[in-house]
């Protein structure tokens, strides 16, 4: 057996899990497991659980990685629908902070939507004070619009 299949056997049937959350999680496992069913597995995560921001942001990360701009944003702006957290094991803190806003205005930048990109970029900066890049980004970001008109 390769490595790849060995890593995957444990979960590869994971309708046989019970609780939604932890099926989703199982799915994103495989996901890295099996890089050639990325996007099946990660969007199947985020289907199996919509509310978990985790699964949303897992999913943004893929099409930022891959340039897909539209699909990028509309994970994003999904994730931030995401207000409540479960508190269980399954909640990770980088879904929680500034990441998926920073996700979210790259997208909408991309796109075009420069008001939308200023305000995600704004609370990704808020929640990421020490993050340069994210705080570099809103400066652009804000340079740009007030240079518009």
């Amino acid at each position: 057996m390769t490595g790849v299949q060995t890593c995957a056997l444990p979960i590869c049937f994971p309708v046989t899990i019970p609780r939604a959350d932890e099926r989703s999680e199982a799915m994103k496992w495989l996901a890295k497991c099996l890089p050639h069913e990325e996007l099946k597995w990660l969007r199947l995560s985020a289907v199996e659980s919509p509310t978990r921001r985790e699964a949303w942001m897992n999913l943004a990360e893929y099409f930022y990685n891959n340039a897909d701009w539209p699909n990028l944003y509309a994970s994003a702006k999904e994730g931030l629908k995401c207000v409540h957290r479960s508190n269980s094991y399954l909640d990770y803190a980088y879904a929680w902070g500034g990441r998926i806003y920073d996700l979210c205005g790259l997208g909408a930048w991309n796109l075009g939507l420069k008001e939308e990109s200023l305000k995600m970029f704004e609370e990704a900066t808020r929640l990421e004070p020490e993050d340069g890049r994210i705080k570099s980004n809103y400066e652009f970001v804000k340079s740009v619009l007030e240079n518009k008109g």
